[in-house]
C-alpha cells in the first residue's frame, strides 16, 4: 500500500486530485454496497477461496516441472482439464519475468486478456507471499495468485480466475441500478475535477517542465506567458531567471575556457621550469664533482652532507662510502687527527677563514692543503653549516719556490755576467800582452819567470770568470757538437772510478735508445764532474753513485715542468745515497759562493756553474733530497735529431802577415793591445770602436779586409746588428765573434743567422791566430 501511495504522490497534482476525489466517492458507494453484500457473500466466500486455493496449489505443483523443462504441451493439457469446470473462467501460468507461459480458458485469447487483470503490484507482492486473492465483484470474478517455488526459489505464478456469478446472481439485480448510477456519478465528477485541475494547474505544469529543462542545462527554454494573474507573473519572473542563468552560464563557460587555457599554459610553464631545474641540478652536480678543488659541506651538527670527487682524490680516501652520513664532530672521519681537529674547530666557531695545513697521507708522505672556510647560510642569513674549499697546493708551493729560486739566480747571473764581462776584457788585455812580453824577453832569464807568473795568474783569473760565466748562463760559446750522453757517461764512469774510494759503488742505468744532444762536450763533462764530486763528498763512509738516462717527450697537457717548452728531452739523473740535505740548503743550493762544505773543500761555484750551463742550453735542473736519504739531481737537456759526425780535422799552418783584419771592440786598451800583437805578427789591422763604425769602415775598405774580429757587446750598435748589416752586403763574409760575456739569446741568434766562429775572452795569441786561420781557410 505504501508503494501505491508513493506512486500516487508522484503523479501530477491534477491527477492526484482526480484520484483523491474518485477514491472518496468510491469509498462512499463501496460502503453501501459492501454493507448490503457482506451478509450474502461472506458465507460462501470462505468455501470458494478454499476451493480456489486448492486448485491453484495443485496447478503450481503441476506447472513447476513444466517451467523447469519448458514443457508447454503437458502444461496446456493439465490447464485444459481444469478449465473444463464450469466456474473456472481461466487459468494462466506466468514465468519468473511475469510473462504468460501458458493459459487456458473457454473464451478466445483476446477476451481472456481483457478478463485477466495482470496487477503488477500483486505480482510483486506474491513473490513474498504464500498466495493472494483479488476480487472483481463487478464481474463476479475471484483471481488467485499462487507463487511457484522450490527450495525458496521463485519460478513463476499461477493465476486462476474463478467465477462466482452463480452466487451473486440474486444480489446482482439489486445492486445493478445503484452501481450503474454510482459509477456514472463518479466518472462525471472525476471528469469535472480533471478539467478544472487542468485549467488551474497547466501553468504550474509548464513551470515544472521548465524547471526540469533548466536542471538538464537547457537555458534556452522559455515559458509562454498567457495569463496576467499570479501564475503569469511567476512565469515571467521564471523566464527572467533563466535569462540570467544563461548569461551566468555563458560567462562561466568563458571563464572555464580561460581557466583551462591558463591551466594548460601554467602546466607547460611548470613542466618547462621543472625540466630546466632538473637540468640545472644535473649541471650543478656535474660541476660540483668536476671542479678541480675539493669541496666538503657539513651541517652545524657536523653531519657530512656533500663532498665531491676531487676531495676524495686530494685526501686519497680509498673508501668514499665512509664519508656518507658521517659526523665530523662525533667520529673519526679522516686519518690525520690534526687536520680533522682544525675542521672541527672551524665548524663549531662558524667563521670564515683561510689557512694552510699539512695533511698526512702516510707516515712518510704529506700534502700541503689550503683550506678556505665559508659559513653555509640558511633562512634569515643564519649559519646552518660550513663549506670547506680544500686545495692541494703542494705542487704549487714547490713551483713557487723553484720560480723564486730561478728568478733570484737569474738576477744574480746578470750581475755576475756583467762583472765577468768587464773582467774578461781586462784579462784579454793582460794575457796577450804578457805573452808578447814573454816573447820579446825570451833571453832574459830574470824577467821571464815574472812574466810567466803574470800569465799563470791571468789564466787562473780566466778560469774563475769562466765559472762565473757558466753560472750566468753565458758560457755557451764553446765548441758545439752532437754526441750521445751514454758514451760520455761510460767514459766518465771509467775515469772517476779510478780516483774515488773503493767503498763507493758506481753504477749506470742507461737507455740504449737514448736520443743525441748538441752541446759543448767539455761543459757536460764539467757538469758530471761537479755533481759526482759532490756526491762523493756526501758519502764519506761509502755508498752508491748512480747515473741514469732516459728519453722524455713533453706535450702541453702532460708537461709537469713549466720551465720547459714542449718537445723532446734527454733526462739525466745523478743519484747518491749520502747524507742528504735540509730544506734550508736546498733553497740556496745553486746560489753562487754558497757551500755547505768546509772552506778548504769548496768555493761555492760548482753547482752555480752547473745551473748556468744547463740553463744556457734551455734545459732544466731539479734537485730533491732529505737528510739521511741521499740526493737526486735531475737534468733535462734538449734532444736533437742530428746524427753524430766523425771529425777528422788536421792541423792548420798559420801564415802570419798574409791577412788584413778589422778589429771591432769598444775597449780602447784591448784594441791597442790586439793591434800591437797582430802587427808584430805582420797582420795589417783596421780598428773600429763599435758596430756602426765597423759597418762604415767595411763599406769603405771592403776589398781591403779579409776577416773581422767582432766583439758582441758594444754601445751604439752591437756585434749582432753590425754582422747582419755586413752580411746583407756580403753574405758569408768571415767574421770571428769574441766576447767576455753575452746573453745566451744572442749566441742563439748568431748561430741561427749562420755564425760559426766564436772566441771567448781572454784568449791566448795562438788561439786567436788559430781561429783566424781556420775561418779564412774555411771561407
Amino acid at each position: 500500500m505504501k508503494r501505491l501511495i508513493n506512486r500516487v504522490r508522484r503523479l501530477p497534482i491534477a491527477s492526484q486530485l482526480t484520484v483523491l476525489i474518485g477514491i472518496v466517492l468510491l469509498v462512499l458507494f463501496s460502503v453501501i454496497l459492501v454493507t448490503v453484500q457482506t451478509f450474502y457473500t461472506h458465507l460462501i466466500q470462505t468455501q470458494m477461496e478454499l476451493r480456489a486455493r486448492q486448485i491453484a496449489e495443485n496447478l503450481a505443483n503441476v506447472a513447476l516441472p513444466a517451467l523447469l523443462h519448458s514443457d508447454e504441451i503437458s502444461l496446456y493439457q493439465n490447464l485444459a482439464r481444469v478449465t473444463d469446470q464450469s466456474d473456472i473462467v481461466f487459468v494462466s501460468v506466468l514465468n519468473g519475468d511475469d510473462k504468460v507461459f501458458a493459459w487456458s480458458a473457454p473464451q478466445p485469447y483476446d477476451t481472456l486478456l481483457n478478463l485477466v487483470n495482470l496487477n503488477p503490484t500483486l505480482l510483486r507482492q506474491v513473490r513474498q507471499a504464500d498466495y493472494l486473492f483479488e476480487y472483481f465483484p463487478t464481474r463476479a470474478l475471484l483471481e488467485v495468485y499462487q507463487p511457484i517455488r522450490t527450495n525458496g526459489t521463485y519460478w513463476g505464478t499461477v493465476l486462476l480466475g474463478l467465477n462466482y456469478q452463480h452466487i451473486e446472481q440474486v444480489a446482482r439485480q439489486v445492486r445493478w441500478l445503484s452501481l450503474t448510477v454510482g459509477i456514472l456519478l463518479i466518472l462525471l465528477v472525476i471528469w469535472g475535477v480533471q478539467k478544472v485541475s487542468e485549467s488551474v494547474l497547466a501553468p504550474v505544469q509548464q513551470l515544472v517542465a521548465g524547471t526540469e529543462q533548466v536542471s538538464k542545462g537547457n537555458f534556452d527554454f522559455r515559458l509562454k506567458v498567457e495569463r496576467e494573474d499570479e501564475l503569469g507573473f511567476l512565469a515571467s519572473k521564471f523566464n527572467e531567471m533563466i535569462a540570467r542563468l544563461k548569461s551566468y552560464q555563458t560567462r562561466q563557460e568563458e571563464l572555464t575556457a580561460q581557466l583551462h587555457e591558463y591551466s594548460e599554459h601554467l602546466e607547460e610553464k611548470v613542466r618547462l621550469a621543472t625540466r630546466q631545474l632538473r637540468q640545472i641540478q644535473e649541471e650543478v652536480l656535474q660541476i660540483f664533482h668536476q671542479i678541480p678543488i675539493g669541496l666538503l659541506v657539513v651541517t652545524e651538527g657536523g653531519e657530512i652532507r656533500w663532498f665531491n670527487d676531487e676531495l676524495v682524490e686530494v685526501l686519497k680516501i680509498k673508501d668514499r662510502s665512509r664519508l656518507k652520513n658521517a659526523n665530523l664532530l662525533a667520529e673519526k672521519v679522516f686519518l690525520d687527527g690534526k687536520f680533522q681537529g682544525k675542521l672541527r674547530e672551524v665548524t663549531r666557531a662558524k667563521i670564515e677563514s683561510t689557512f694552510r695545513i699539512e695533511f698526512k697521507l702516510s707516515s712518510v708522505s704529506t700534502r700541503l692543503l689550503e683550506v678556505r672556510t665559508q659559513p653555509l647560510l640558511g633562512e634569515n642569513s643564519q649559519a646552518v653549516g660550513m663549506i670547506f674549499i680544500i686545495k692541494d697546493v703542494t705542487r704549487e708551493t714547490e713551483l713557487e719556490r723553484q720560480l723564486n729560486r730561478t728568478q733570484r739566480l737569474e738576477s744574480m747571473g746578470k750581475l755576475a755576467g756583467g762583472i765577468a764581462h768587464d773582467f774578461n776584457n781586462i784579462l784579454a788585455i793582460i794575457l796577450p800582452t804578457a805573452q808578447m812580453l814573454k816573447m820579446r824577453l825570451a833571453s832574459d832569464a830574470e824577467l821571464v819567470p815574472m812574466v810567466e807568473t803574470i800569465e799563470k795568474a791571468t789564466s787562473k783569473a780566466a778560469d774563475l770568470t769562466s765559472q762565473i760565466l757558466s753560472f750566468a748562463r753565458g758560457s755557451k760559446g764553446g765548441k758545439m757538437e752532437v754526441f750521445n750522453l751514454n758514451d760520455l757517461i761510460r767514459e766518465f764512469q771509467t775515469m772517476i772510478g779510478r780516483v774515488v774510494n773503493k767503498n763507493i759503488d758506481i753504477r749506470a742505468q742507461l737507455d740504449e735508445n737514448l736520443w743525441n744532444v748538441e752541446a759543448d762536450r767539455t761543459q757536460i763533462e764539467q757538469i758530471l764532474m761537479n755533481l759526482s764530486m759532490n756526491a762523493v763528498d756526501a758519502m764519506p763512509n761509502g755508498g752508491t753513485l748512480l747515473y741514469r738516462t732516459e728519453n722524455l717527450e713533453l706535450v702541453d697537457a702532460e708537461s709537469m715542468i713549466p720551465q720547459l717548452k714542449p718537445g723532446r728531452y734527454v733526462k739525466l739523473e745523478v743519484v747518491d745515497t749520502g747524507i742528504g740535505m735540509s730544506k734550508e740548503i736546498l733553497d740556496r743550493i745553486f746560489d753562487p759562493f754558497f757551500t755547505a762544505k768546509k772552506k778548504e773543500k769548496g768555493t761555492g761555484l760548482g753547482l752555480s756553474m752547473v745551473y748556468g750551463i744547463v740553463r744556457s742550453y734551455r734545459g732544466y735542473i731539479d734537485v730533491s733530497s732529505q737528510p739521511g736519504h741521499g740526493s737526486r739531481f735531475t737534468i733535462y737537456l734538449p734532444a736533437t735529431s742530428r746524427k753524430i759526425q766523425n771529425s777528422n780535422g788536421h792541423a792548420l799552418q798559420a801564415q802570419p802577415g798574409k791577412w788584413r783584419i778589422l778589429v771591432v771592440d769598444d775597449e780602447e786598451m784591448l784594441r791597442s793591445s790586439l793591434k800591437s800583437m797582430l802587427s808584430t805578427l805582420k797582420y795589417r789591422i783596421f780598428e773600429a770602436s763599435n758596430g756602426q763604425e765597423a759597418v762604415q769602415l767595411f763599406q769603405k775598405h771592403r776589398h781591403e779586409i779579409d776577416v773581422i774580429l767582432m766583439d758582441i757587446q758594444m754601445p751604439v750598435m752591437d756585434g749582432l746588428e753590425a754582422a747582419t748589416r755586413i752580411w746583407e752586403e756580403a753574405p758569408d763574409f768571415p767574421i770571428v765573434f769574441s766576447s767576455g760575456y753575452a746573453p745566451p739569446a744572442k749566441f742563439e741568434e748568431l748561430r741561427r743567422r749562420g755564425a760559426k766562429n766564436f772566441l771567448k775572452k781572454p784568449y791566448q795569441i795562438k788561439d786567436l791566430v788559430d781561429i783566424i786561420e781556420r775561418t779564412l781557410q774555411a771561407s
